[in-house]
C-alpha cells in the first residue's frame, strides 16, 4: 500500500528531473552549441600533445614536395606551422596544391613571410578558391618554394604520417607531413549528435530512477547495467585516440592481435608492427583530442566494411618496458575480432575499447561483491568521469584500476575475514606481483595492505610455528616482490641515473641520483608541487579534466562529486570499520605511492630549470582512491539505505550534466 502511494511522488519527481536536464541541454544549446554550427569540420594532422619535428625551407634548399592521400571529402582550407628567421621584405613563399594524378590545381598563391615570427610558431591559413568535390580519396600534391630567400631560414612544423603520405621531397621512403591541419564539409551534423545524446541521457536517467529509486536497488545489483550504459556514452563522447596516450595503447594491443591471429613479426619486432592499411590510415587521421572530424569518422565511416586490408609495416613504441602484455589481453581480442569479421577500422577500434570496457565492469563488479564494506564507495569510483574515459578506451588504465580495486577489496575481505576463502590467497598473490610490476611499481607501497590483512589474524588461531613462520614468508614475499620489480625496471632506473647533472637544465630531466645528492632540495620541489598542482590534481581525479586535459569539467559539478564520495563512504551497515591500526596502514600504503608516483614524475619527465613536477594527472591515484576515501569514514555521519539511493540518483544527474557540457566544449 505504502508503494502504492509514493508511485505519484515518484513520477512527479522523475518528471522534475526530466524537465530539469532537458532545459539544462536546450540552455546548452541556445548559449553555446548553436554558435558553432555550420562551421567548416576540422582535421588536425600534427600532434598536438606530443614533440614535433621541424622541416626547413633555405635558398640552398628552396623546395619541399609532399604527395599524399586526401581523405575527407570537400576538401576547403588547409594551414600550416612554422617561424621564420632572418627575414627579408623580398622573401615570399609560394604554395602550390594540385591533384598528383591529373595535375589540376587547386590552390596557386604566393604569401609574404610577415605572418611568421621568428621564435614563436604561428599559422598560415590557405583557402581554396572553391571547395574540392573530389578530394575524398584523391591523391594531392602540395609544394612550397622559397622564393628570394637570401638568408631566410623558414622552418615547418613536421610529423610522420605513414599510411597518409606516399612520398616527400621525392623520397617514398619518408613519410614526413608538414601539413598543419585540415578543414572541410560542414559541421552541422553535430548538431543530430547532440540531440542523440540528450535523448539518450534522459533514457539513462529513466532508467537509473526505475532502478535505484524504485526498485531501491543496491549498488550490487545496478552497478553493472548503469556502468555498461553510462560508459557506452563516454565512449562515444570521448572517441579513439581522444585518451592520452590511445594511440600507443593501440598499437601495443594490435601487436598482441598479430600474435592471436599469427601475423608474422616484421624484421624489427621490437620497433616495427603489421597492420592493416585501413586501420593505419585511420590512425594518421585522428588528432590527439576531440575535434570534429573524429565524429565525422565515428558517425559515417564505423558501419562499413574495410576497404584495404592489405598489411603494411608501421612504426611504433613498445610499452612493454612499463607494463605486461595482460593489460592489452582485452583490447587485443577486440581488434582481432573485428580484423577477422572485415569490419571498418573506427569500429574495430570501437569493439577493442568495449572488450577492455567490459573487463572493467566486471572486474569492479567483482570487488563490490567481495568488498565487506565500502561497496558504495567502489561502485561510485567506478563511474566516476574520469573512471569512465580510462575504462572505454584502448588504455591500460582499464585493467590497472580494475586489477587494484579488486586488490583492495580482497584485502579489506581478508581483514574481515581472516579465515575464509583460502583461493582469495592465489588471487592476492597474483594481484601483488602483478602491482609490482606495472607502471616502475610506483603502486608498491599498496603491498601494505598485505601486512594489515595477515596481521590482524589473532595469534591464538593458529599453530605455534605459524606464529613465526606467517610473517617470515610475508617478509619472504615482499623482498621477492620488490626484487622483482627492480629486475623490471632496472634499465629504465639505470637511464635515469645515467642522466649527466650538468647539462643544459632546460632539456634535462631530472636524474634519480639529484634525489640523493639533494634532500633538501627534492623536498622543495615536493612542496612546491603540492602548493601548486593540488587543486589541479584533485579536479584531474574527480573527472575534472577530460580527453587530453582540453575540456575542463565545472568545479560546481566536482565538488557534488566529492560530497557524494564522502557521503557514500558511510552508508549505514557498509562503512568501514578500522582500528587505529589498520588506518595507519592504509594511510602509510596511500602516501607511500603517492610519493612513488610525485618521484617516477620528477626524474622521468621534469625537467631541471623547474621548481615543481610537472605532468602530474588526477587519474595516476584513482588505484589509491577506493582505500584513500576509505579512511573518511566516521560515525558522525550515517546515511540509510533510503537516502544513498537519493545521492546515488544526485550522481546520475551530475553525470548527465557532465556530459552535456563536455559535448559544447567540442565544436
Amino acid at each position: 500500500m505504502n508503494k502504492e502511494k509514493k508511485i505519484p511522488g515518484h513520477i512527479l519527481s522523475l518528471f522534475i528531473i526530466l524537465l530539469s536536464i532537458s532545459g539544462v541541454c536546450l540552455l546548452m544549446y541556445k548559449a553555446q552549441f548553436r554558435f558553432n554550427l555550420h562551421q567548416p569540420i576540422e582535421y588536425v594532422m600534427m600532434t598536438t600533445h606530443k614533440p614535433t619535428g621541424t622541416i626547413t625551407l633555405t635558398s640552398d634548399s628552396p623546395v619541399l614536395t609532399e604527395t599524399f592521400t586526401c581523405t575527407v571529402p570537400e576538401l576547403k582550407m588547409f594551414t600550416l606551422e612554422g617561424t621564420a628567421k632572418n627575414k627579408n621584405s623580398d622573401a615570399r613563399l609560394f604554395i602550390t596544391l594540385a591533384n598528383a594524378d591529373s595535375g589540376e590545381i587547386y590552390y596557386q598563391a604566393e604569401h609574404a613571410l610577415s605572418v611568421f615570427r621568428a621564435t614563436k610558431k604561428k599559422e598560415l591559413t590557405c583557402d581554396l578558391p572553391q571547395p574540392v568535390s573530389a578530394s575524398e580519396n584523391a591523391h594531392l600534391q602540395l609544394k612550397l618554394e622559397l622564393i628570394n630567400g637570401d638568408k631566410t631560414v623558414l622552418s615547418f612544423t613536421s610529423n610522420e604520417k605513414q599510411a597518409l603520405v606516399q612520398e616527400f621531397n621525392n623520397d617514398t621512403n619518408s613519410h614526413t607531413n608538414i601539413i598543419y591541419s585540415f578543414t572541410y564539409g560542414d559541421n552541422n551534423f553535430m548538431l543530430y549528435f547532440y540531440i542523440a545524446l540528450c535523448v539518450i541521457l534522459l533514457l539513462f536517467i529513466i532508467m537509473t530512477f526505475y532502478l535505484i529509486i524504485i526498485r531501491q536497488m543496491t549498488v550490487t545489483k545496478f552497478y553493472i547495467p548503469v556502468a555498461l550504459f553510462l560508459e557506452l556514452i563516454f565512449q562515444c563522447l570521448v572517441t579513439v585516440h581522444g585518451v592520452p596516450d590511445e594511440p600507443t595503447h593501440f598499437d601495443a594491443a594490435y601487436s598482441l592481435s598479430n600474435k592471436m591471429l599469427f601475423v608474422k613479426n616484421t624484421e624489427t619486432p621490437g620497433n616495427t608492427i603489421y597492420k592493416r592499411r585501413c586501420d593505419a590510415q585511420l590512425s594518421d587521421m585522428l588528432s590527439n583530442g576531440l575535434e570534429t572530424n573524429s565524429y565525422y569518422q565515428l558517425l559515417f565511416h564505423s558501419f562499413e566494411f574495410a576497404s584495404d586490408t592489405d598489411l603494411i609495416e608501421i612504426s611504433y613504441v613498445s610499452t612493454s618496458g612499463l607494463v605486461p602484455a595482460v593489460v592489452y589481453v582485452p583490447a587485443a581480442i577486440g581488434l582481432s575480432i573485428g580484423r577477422l569479421l572485415h569490419l571498418s577500422p573506427m569500429l574495430t577500434f570501437q569493439l577493442a575499447r568495449i572488450c577492455s570496457l567490459v573487463v572493467f565492469i566486471l572486474l569492479v563488479y567483482f570487488a563490490i561483491c567481495i568488498a565487506p564494506f565500502g561497496k558504495n564507495l567502489l561502485g561510485a569510483l567506478g563511474l566516476l568521469p574520469i573512471t569512465l574515459q580510462q575504462a572505454a578506451s584502448a588504455s591500460y588504465d582499464s585493467v590497472i584500476n580494475g586489477f587494484i580495486f579488486l586488490f583492495t577489496a580482497l584485502c579489506f575481505y581478508r581483514l574481515h575475514n581472516p579465515k575464509r576463502k583460502k583461493s582469495y590467497l592465489i588471487a592476492l598473490g597474483f594481484l601483488a606481483l602483478f602491482i609490482a610490476i606495472v607502471k616502475g611499481g610506483v603502486y608498491l607501497p599498496l603491498l601494505l595492505l598485505l601486512l594489515m590483512c595477515f596481521s590482524h589474524v589473532p595469534h591464538h588461531h593458529m599453530h605455534k610455528k605459524m606464529r613465526w613462520i606467517v610473517p617470515l614468508c610475508i617478509c619472504v614475499g615482499a623482498v621477492l616482490l620488490i626484487a622483482v620489480t627492480l629486475i623490471k625496471f632496472m634499465p629504465m632506473f639505470s637511464a635515469m641515473f645515467a642522466t649527466d647533472i650538468s647539462a643544459d637544465p632546460e632539456n634535462t630531466i631530472y636524474p634519480i641520483s639529484y634525489v640523493f645528492q639533494h634532500p633538501l632540495q627534492t623536498i622543495y620541489i615536493l612542496w612546491n608541487t603540492v602548493i601548486q598542482c593540488s587543486d589541479t590534481i584533485l579536479r584531474g581525479l574527480l573527472g575534472g579534466k577530460l580527453s587530453w586535459l582540453d575540456i575542463n569539467i565545472n568545479w560546481s559539478l566536482l565538488i557534488v562529486f566529492l560530497i557524494i564520495l564522502l557521503l557514500l563512504v558511510n552508508v549505514k551497515g557498509d562503512a568501514p570499520v578500522f582500528t587505529r591500526k589498520n588506518r595507519t596502514f592504509i594511510a602509510f600504503s596511500c602516501l607511500g605511492s603517492l610519493l612513488l608516483i610525485m618521484f617516477s614524475m620528477m626524474v622521468g619527465y621534469t625537467t631541471m630549470d623547474c621548481d615543481h613536477i610537472q605532468g602530474i594527472q588526477g587519474r595516476y591515484f584513482l588505484p589509491l582512491a577506493p582505500a584513500l576515501f576509505s579512511l573518511f569514514s566516521t560515525s558522525m555521519v550515517s546515511v540509510d539505505h533510503n537516502r544513498s539511493c537519493k545521492i546515488w540518483e544526485t550522481m546520475m544527474v551530475i553525470e548527465s550534466l557532465v556530459v552535456v557540457q563536455a559535448i559544447t566544449m567540442i565544436i
